[in-house]
């Protein structure tokens, strides 16, 4: 294998912030790139022998792209990374991660991040206040009805990958299977939540999920995600029992449903976020706060939109 550590980087048509997250890189980290539509085919700027990259002239799916670039490092590294092309590293980063996977039995490890946007500016940021073990199913009540990590610092045994499997393409188009993945992995297997932030997780507005969050295909990939979880759980009774309460699929679809529509008031289309409330079913099992959010929020776009 030879490789402790390796970064798969799934691409498309982003030369720019490839070759800018390929500088937060370290030399010595085996790095793969999956050219999505052969963007890249003539080459970075950045020539360095512990970069490859493979160019695909027929466009593939989101996920597909995301599970190619996986299998290309799954056989050559004990654990990988998966940013996305336009993602950075922070100064130190590999050094720390290489320090806590050494001391750690850990299938998967989770660190902190910054989130920016496409300016770099920091906007935000996420981190654990303490360091934490924990054995499955621990870890995915820390995360049970939201995903906080993100993935430039989320790092996957290779083996324990191969056991669970990679990006579900089958089942996802536009979200959730990362999301998915994690919840998966959190089910299954033993975490560790380390409290130092290495990463800088962009979100933009070119970005997929600003785009299609309040959508119908949105709202219902995160319903398969919830879906598939669940029959995970169900096919083990240590796993289910304590787990999952009645109210787990509501409260998810709730809390999407609600990004979606404060993703639609922030852009002040308050006609819009009538329309997409009005299309989705209504999350009866939620918790009363979750609701109750939504509700607040319809209201003001109601009253905004025909002062408008």
């Amino acid at each position: 294998m030879g490789n402790k550590l390796a970064v798969a980087i799934p691409s498309y048509n982003r030369r720019l912030f490839v070759e800018r997250l390929l500088s937060t890189i370290p030399e010595d980290i085996l790095t793969v790139v999956s050219d999505n539509g052969a963007y890249l085919r003539e080459g970075l700027g950045c020539r360095r022998k512990n970069i490859r990259i493979e160019s695909h002239d027929v466009v593939l799916d989101v996920f597909d792209n995301w599970n190619f670039a996986l299998n290309m490092v799954l056989d050559e590294c004990d654990y990988l990374v998966m940013p996305s092309d336009d993602d950075l590293y922070l100064s130190g980063w590999s050094e720390r991660v290489l320090k806590y996977i050494d001391k750690i039995d850990a299938d998967i490890f989770i660190f902190g991040s910054k989130v920016i946007d496409e300016f770099e500016n920091v906007v935000g940021e996420y981190s654990e206040d303490r360091l934490t073990v924990l054995e499955a199913p621990l870890g995915f009540l820390k995360y049970k009805y939201s995903v906080n990590a993100r993935m430039p610092s989320v790092f996957f045994r290779s083996k324990f990958i191969r056991k669970i499997g990679g990006y579900d393409s089958k089942a996802f188009k536009l979200t959730a299977a990362d999301s998915e993945l994690i919840q998966r992995a959190l089910l299954l297997g033993r975490v560790a939540f380390i409290p130092e932030v290495i990463s800088c997780y962009r979100v933009w507005s070119g970005g997929l999920t600003n785009k299609k969050i309040a959508s119908e295909e949105w709202l219902d990939e995160i319903e398969k995600w919830t879906d598939k979880i669940i029959m995970i759980g169900q096919s083990n009774a240590d796993i289910f029992t304590g787990t999952f309460s009645e109210n787990y699929a509501d409260e998810i679809y709730a809390r999407n449903l609600y990004e979606g529509l404060v993703n639609l008031y922030r852009r002040e289309e308050y006609r819009g976020l009538l329309s997409f409330k009005s299309k989705a079913r209504w999350p009866k099992k939620a918790l009363f706060r979750t609701r109750l959010r939504i509700v607040r929020l319809v209201l003001k776009a109601k009253i905004l939109s025909y002062v408008g």
